[in-house]
Order: C-alpha cells, then structure tokens, then sequence
C-alpha cells in the first residue's frame, strides 16, 4: 500500500473561529493525527500552533493546510469556508510501522464520532495502474459533488451520515455485509472485515460487491470525464445543503 487516505465532510461552518477551533481540538486529541506545521498558505509550512492558525484563518479565505513531519507522516488540509458543511482530509504516506494501520483506522474513527460526518472514509491506497484505477477513482470527491451528483465509491471504511444515508435507503445500507449503526446516527461500512488486513485484491472484489448492491438504487453518480459532464445518480434527490459555488 503506498498512502492511507482519511476524509470527512462533516456539518459546521468552521469560517466561525469557534467551530474551526473545536474541530483542531478534535486533531489534537489523537496523536497520530496532530499536526507539525499548518498554514493557510501551501506553499508556507508554519509550526503548528492552534491559536495562531485560528487566527491566521481569521483573516484568509479558504482553507487550512496541514502537514505532519513526524511519523506517519501526511499531507492534509482543513476547508474554512461560510457553508453548511466542510471537510477534513489527510493523505499519510507509507511506509507505516507494525500496528499503525490498525490504529490509524481506530483513531479516524473517533475524529468521526466527534465530527460525526454526513461522508466519510478511510480508503486504502495503491499505485498499480490499471490494476487499481478504478478502485482508487473517487477519493477526492467534493462537498458539492456529494450532495449534488451522489455515491461515487465505497472504501476500505466508510461513513454515512444520517441525510446520505436516508438518501441511499438504510435498510439497504445495513443489509451489506460489514455494516454498523454508529453511535451519532450514522453507519459505518467496512469492505470486508479488519480492512487493514486486506490487500487490495480483496478490496477491489468488494468493492465492486457494493457497488452491484448500489447501482440498482440509483445513488451512484456519473463521475466520468470533466466536472462539467457528470451527471447525478437518477434517484438521488440532492441534499439541501448550503454549499457556494467555490465549496469544495
């Protein structure tokens, strides 16, 4: 596997200082997600510290970039933006030491039971060409084109929030196998049992095992070619989500 990729679009406008606060103190209560340097500036990593990237965003439009030097290791960033919802995501670089995968999936986990996203994954990452194509296209949905377009793919560790998954039909979610009510309203997907044991054909296989249980609800999205030519899913009904045309 060569990244792990996190993503959470969650409910709160964190332009508000005191929301993008709280979400930074939900980082920080996990280790393995805290970050070195942030900056609203990609291009200028600065030590991390909570208060001055609060107020540094204070002051910017649009997101918070977030990196971490120490292992594991990631690239991240934090939208900041006037909407209803914003998203958190991090790519961690492997290699990863013995156990942190598992520990990983455990600490994203509670950043979702305290953010308790509408959207969400973990999503196992490898670069095998056309072996893995289609199984890695999608990871980098937007905000927009969830509440807009609809499902695009299910992941190693997936999150529904209760209007995605009344969109989707949660009799039908929790009929898959690997399902769960979470503890804040949602459900949780796993592709197949302890995912971080997996390889990645095994993940594809079930992958694709969703995907054929979803297709015939009509939540499954055109995401092919330019933004400007997908389509939405045929009985997705759009989520009434206040999102600018700049959301992402």
């Amino acid at each position: 596997m060569d990244e792990l990729n996190v993503k959470l679009i969650f409910p709160g406008c964190t332009r508000d200082s005191a929301e993008l606060e709280r979400v930074l103190m939900i980082l920080e209560s996990e280790p393995l997600f805290v970050p070195t340097h942030a900056s609203p500036d990609e291009r200028k990593r600065v030590p991390y510290d909570r208060a001055g990237a609060v107020d540094a965003m204070a002051k910017r439009f649009g997101g918070l970039q977030l990196w971490r030097t120490t292992a594991p290791k990631y690239g991240g960033s934090l939208s900041a933006m006037d909407q209803s919802h914003n998203a958190l995501a991090f790519d961690f670089a492997a290699p990863f030491r013995a156990n942190q995968l598992p520990d990983l999936f455990d600490a994203a986990t509670r950043i979702a039971d305290a953010l308790k996203p509408e959207f969400g994954f973990v999503h196992m990452f490898w670069r095998k060409q056309e072996d893995s194509e289609e199984y890695n296209y999608g990871a980098h949905i937007s905000i927009r084109e969830l509440a807009t377009l609809g499902l695009n793919r299910a992941y190693a560790r997936t999150w529904f929030g209760p209007d995605v998954a009344r969109a989707v039909g949660e009799a039908e979610l929790l009929a898959l196998p690997e399902t769960r009510r979470t503890p804040w309203g949602g459900i949780q997907l796993d592709l197949v049992a302890q995912p971080w044991t997996a390889d990645l054909e095994a993940l594809v296989r079930r992958q694709r095992e969703v995907l054929d249980a979803l297709r015939p609800l009509g939540v499954l999205g055109d995401y092919k070619g330019p933004p400007s030519l997908r389509k939405p899913a045929p009985k997705w009904p759009g989520l009434p989500w206040r999102i600018p045309r700049r959301g992402k």
